[in-house]
């Protein structure tokens, strides 16, 4: 794919250039041909393994015929329509957009929701450049949750297609990819736009008005009250540069670092009699490249606090420090708040086989339980619904090889843990431990599964499935037909629900193995204290702590 990189970027790709291009050369299919393979082409990206149907029947969402509102639309409806502008001889012009699958965690286009938003932003822009005027544009899109390529397929034609006009369209790719990174990175663009490329003598050249609109702005760009702004003054650090000059011998080095962010840096070699070398390091440095006295001056400015050391070993040391004090803080943080941590995308490499039998095995559970009577919880349910809940939780694990794997590591570092703490010591006290955080996840994806019934309606599923089923044996019976088709509606809700529950308990898993590997860390790390002592830091964590151990989150 062509690409134009800002951070991991943005992936844009003219998908059938090749197809139009044909076309206006006379070498294309003939229109019925073409129309068929667009239809088909519309139904893919709207119901293919892995497209986001969020709380609808199909991916699809858009603008088409004075319709804003696709997704509530028949598929049946959208394919037909699409099919007839093709028919007509409108160009259908398919792409795709993608990101790396670690920018769609960081900046949230992991769903339907997040993309069609996106579009709905700067869909304008990218049918301008495919010459289409706003007024004459329609599209429809899906996202697609692949694991390592999330993407979003895009479809867009001129409703009032000039067909007169036998002209190949140029499309200016890179305008594309900006514009749609505007939006994707906005947040990170705004970042460097409002802090880190904004001159500071500017900034201290502001009036108080408009400084505090500055302030302001700021303020409502990070929804934090009590950020502050400091208008830079250069004095205090000459001082501090100047006082440790007068001190450095011949060819002697210093480094002057933010105590915070050491990383961020100045290092000073004195060459001659009051002549210096300047070198200034670290991110935020970008700005300062001329490694002057005033260039430094003004880097080490933007630091509220400064720290002098005298050896680079030393500044290394303390580099690392506070390195390690970084990520004492978020591994603290994935302990209590995982959630908050970008949960990888599961792969939509599912065992379909398996969804029906999921979907069956739910209703069976639900007819024996009584409706539940003692509630959604997993711990209330009786031995032999804790027993169903159990085989249902295995296929689970085995439709889906994402599930399996985060399962599988949160044995693993239970297992960790537990030798840390001298808590196996033969084979026997191995099974035990394993068995234990078996039975721990067990509780949890059986929490998921009971969520899941509660929340969805399978009552209401049954009496469509019910219906469907009446149609179905109606419809062969008047047609002569034996088979179903297989994109019928009831499957496609088995899929839907099936996918919805495991992608839920993925998440689940994901974020109890970042909590967990979290609290294996600080275990770990602490090398000066007592077998005996980690134990019992342990077992107090385990039941009161910060991770609830096989309770519900």
């Amino acid at each position: 794919m062509d690409k134009d990189r800002f951070s991991d970027g943005v992936f844009f790709k003219w998908l059938n250039q090749k197809e139009i291009y044909k076309k206006y050369d006379n070498k294309g299919r003939s229109r019925r041909i073409q129309a068929y393979l667009d239809e088909l082409h519309e139904n893919y990206i709207a119901t293919r393994p892995g497209t986001d149907y969020g709380d609808d029947f199909h991916g699809l969402f858009g603008y088409i015929n004075e319709n804003s509102n696709v997704e509530k639309m028949e598929l049946e409806d959208i394919k037909k329509y699409v099919a007839n502008k093709t028919l007509d001889g409108v160009d259908i012009y398919k792409t795709v957009i993608s990101l790396s699958e670690s920018d769609a965690i960081q900046y949230g286009y992991t769903t339907k929701k997040a993309w069609k938003n996106l579009l709905l932003e700067r869909v304008q822009e990218i049918g301008k450049e495919f010459g289409i005027k706003p007024e004459n544009l329609e599209w429809t899109a899906s996202y697609h949750s692949k694991k390592n390529n999330p993407h979003c397929h895009l479809l867009i034609w001129n409703k009032n297609q000039n067909l007169e006009i036998q002209k190949k369209p140029f499309v200016r790719y890179k305008r594309i990819r900006k514009a749609l990174s505007k939006s994707i990175f906005k947040l990170k663009l705004k970042s460097l736009y409002d802090i880190k490329n904004v001159s500071k003598k500017e900034i201290a050249n502001l009036t108080n008005e408009e400084l505090l609109k500055y302030k302001e702005d700021l303020k409502e760009f990070y929804k934090n009250p009590d950020i502050t702004l400091r208008i830079i003054d250069t004095d205090e650090q000459e001082k501090i540069i100047m006082e440790n000059l007068k001190k450095l011998e011949l060819d002697g080095y210093i480094y002057i670092c933010d105590i915070e962010n050491p990383s961020n840096f100045t290092e000073i070699r004195k060459i001659d009699i009051d002549k210096y070398e300047f070198k200034n390091c670290g991110e935020q440095s970008i700005l300062y490249r001329k490694n002057s006295f005033l260039d430094t001056v003004e880097f080490l400015a933007n630091f509220s606090n400064l720290k002098v050391f005298n050896s680079k070993k030393d500044l290394e040391n303390y580099i690392e420090l506070k390195n390690r004090e970084h990520i004492d803080v978020e591994n603290n943080l994935k302990e209590i708040m995982p959630d908050i941590f970008g949960i990888p995308i599961i792969s939509n490499k599912f065992k379909e086989q398996n969804f029906d039998i999921i979907l069956t095995k739910i209703t069976e559970m639900k007819s024996k339980s009584n409706n539940f009577e003692n509630g959604y919880k997993y711990k209330y349910q009786t031995p032999e619904i804790k027993m169903y809940i159990n085989e249902l939780s295995k296929l689970i694990l085995n439709t889906s090889e994402d599930c399996r794997n985060e399962f599988d590591e949160y044995i693993k570092t239970s297992i960790n843990v537990s030798r840390i703490i001298a808590d196996i010591n033969n084979k026997n006290d191995y099974e035990r431990v394993r068995k234990i955080a078996e039975n721990e996840m067990f509780t949890k994806i059986g929490n998921q599964i009971l969520q899941f019934i509660k929340e969805v309606n399978f009552d209401e599923y049954i009496r469509k499935k019910e219906e469907w089923e009446n149609k179905r044996i109606q419809f062969a019976e008047n047609q002569g037909i034996k088979k179903a088709n297989d994109d019928l509606f009831l499957k496609r809700i088995e899929s839907q629900n099936a996918r919805k529950m495991i992608t839920d308990i993925f998440q689940m898993l994901s974020e109890e193995n970042i909590s967990h590997n979290a609290y294996y860390n600080r275990i770990k790390r602490g090398t000066n204290i007592s077998r005996q002592v980690k134990k019992e830091i342990y077992l107090r964590n385990r039941l009161k702590g910060n991770i609830d151990w096989g309770l519900e989150r």
